[in-house]
């Protein structure tokens, strides 16, 4: 998520529940995304540099160090943390006897660190409060620049910061884990019982490789979703209908709305230019098309080898791809945006009749303050007999770092934030953020609370009903692509997100790009893991 204005209604603000979480902010979508005049500034720069440097064999945190020279943090309190590029060090250099301390030897203050990034902050602060005055304890938000979050976290922990509980995506949890900056959940307080709560297919999002849970879930969502615009497609012979597959989409339901002539692109895809945009996109689709939830099969095995090629599956899609742009199905356009609010402002026009993107932005799509398709007109695209799912699981964690203040309050506060307040049973954050921001929750009940149906009823009117049972019906089939849980992953994913829209404009050939693609992915595979898949 990153930088759109959240105009919430009068009406949103009346199904939150009573003990309401502080003021409607800034809808800065979160984790290393950027508003759209940051991305094409500064971001774009700095993702130009790293994925000249990544091909070029340099690690990509420190490709960034490079470019910035300096990192700096923002705080919300009175504590401050300035960390330098030289505290970017290799995971093999990082793993220090002073960073192994355990949780069990922190000290026993009452003062706590919560390190995030910056999302409906006035809102975390409240929780903040409410947290400290149960507990009694004082903790201090340290905000980091949401655009370099991964890389600033990483230097913040380099310098030995005591942090109590940390947000990080969860591909950059396993990286985390390995520098010995956060521990696995094995040892968590109840987690068997906390896990034996939570949606099957998020477990296993947020586990090593080896099964181990890593975290508790901040957010989910999933993406790229297929919504359809029916105001427009009610003008074509397709009206009523939905693509069952992307497939149908590129091949079929696309190119039909370009014959009937009634928008000038039928399609704005999530193919902006950045890693969760069009590289998100190319491993979501891959899955989904080919039924394969983790990618397993058509993307890394589970060795972390890479098991597409230059035909197949991937070629497939590539083409089908550079087919649909060319025959004017996609709105070029896509291919100059920079972040995922450029492709939310572009669907908001009621311009097309398909727009793919994240469930959490779909929200955006329905609210009159922030878009021009009529109400009730933008619909979710259901599973079907011939695709299981749309899009991947995506998720935020709440990590367990190993330098803490305090053993107890990192794991109450990590526990009241993620599972339950044990005053009162009640989960405490994920009903909020799902009625604020439609982030989805690690745990079914979320959706069968009435206040989250009233706060979902506030934007979808009738069609909540329907609207729920098709995410939970969604969030059964998709899963999280395994090589999240590579080491190998970030850095691949990274450099491949430029190939990808070269290919899909047609500026690239989609042999020459699966090749560089398949390249850099042996390439990765064998700096971490020792051996090359070819």
């Amino acid at each position: 998520m990153n930088g759109s204005e959240d105009n919430t209604s009068g009406i949103r603000k009346a199904a939150r529940k009573s003990n309401n979480a502080g003021e409607d902010a800034i809808r800065q979508y979160m984790n290393n995304r950027v508003s759209r005049r940051a991305a094409m500034g500064t971001g774009a720069k700095v993702g130009i540099g790293v994925v000249v440097a990544a091909i070029a064999g340099v690690g990509i945190y420190e490709a960034y160090a490079a470019s910035q020279g300096t990192s700096t943090t923002s705080t919300t309190s009175s504590q401050q943390t300035t960390t330098t590029s030289s505290q970017q060090t290799t995971s093999s250099q990082q793993a220090t006897s002073s960073q192994q301390t355990t949780s069990s030897q922190a000290s026993s203050s009452n003062n706590l660190t919560f390190v995030h990034w910056s999302f409906e902050n006035a809102q975390i602060t409240q929780y903040v409060k409410t947290f400290d005055t149960e507990f009694n304890y004082n903790t201090t938000e340290d905000v980091l620049d949401n655009n370099n979050y991964n890389p600033l976290i990483e230097s913040l922990f380099a310098t030995g910061t005591k942090v109590d509980m940390n947000y990080a995506n969860g591909y950059e949890v396993p990286r985390l884990i390995d520098l010995g900056y956060c521990q696995d959940f094995t040892n968590f307080p109840n987690i068997s019982t906390i896990a034996s709560e939570m949606y099957p297919t998020i477990v296993e999002s947020l586990s090593t490789a080896a099964g181990v849970q890593y975290g508790l879930c901040y957010y989910w969502s999933n993406r790229p979703w297929c919504t359809v615009d029916d105001y427009n497609l009610n003008k074509t012979p397709l009206a009523g209908q939905r693509p069952v597959s992307w497939t149908d989409l590129w091949t079929q339901s696309g190119p039909a709305v370009v014959k009937a002539g009634v928008v000038q692109y039928p399609c704005m895809p999530n193919w902006f230019a950045a890693n969760y945009g069009i590289g998100w996109d190319f491993m979501g689709e891959m899955q989904n098309a080919n039924n394969d939830p983790t990618g397993v099969h058509v993307l890394f095995n589970e060795s972390f080898e890479p098991v597409f090629d230059t035909t197949g599956p991937a070629a497939d899609l590539l083409t089908q791809w550079a087919s649909a742009t060319k025959g004017g199905v996609v709105d070029p356009a896509v291919f100059s945006q920079a972040s995922e609010s450029d492709t939310v402002a572009a669907g908001s026009t009621n311009n097309y009749a398909y727009v793919t993107t994240a469930f959490y932005d779909w929200q955006s799509l329905n609210e009159p303050s922030t878009s021009n398709i009529p109400v009730g007109d933008s619909n979710l695209c259901p599973p079907t007999s011939q695709q299981a799912g749309w899009g991947q699981i995506e998720t935020g964690v709440y990590c367990w770092p190993v330098k803490n203040n305090n053993a107890t309050g990192a794991t109450e506060m990590i526990s009241w934030f993620g599972y339950e307040d044990p005053t009162t049973g009640k989960r405490v954050t994920q009903p909020e953020w799902a009625i604020e921001a439609a982030l989805g929750s690690g745990f079914p009940d979320t959706l069968e609370d009435p206040n989250v149906i009233a706060g979902y009823q506030a934007w979808l009117g009738s069609r909540t009903t329907s609207v729920l049972n098709i995410v939970q019906q969604n969030t059964t089939a998709i899963g999280t692509p395994y090589a999240w849980k590579s080491l190998a992953f970030v850095p691949w994913l990274d450099t491949i997100y430029p190939v990808l829209g070269s290919v899909a404009s047609g500026v690239l050939g989609v042999s020459a790009g699966l090749t560089t693609m398949l390249n850099v992915a042996n390439s990765q595979y064998n700096t971490y893991n020792g051996t090359s898949s070819t």
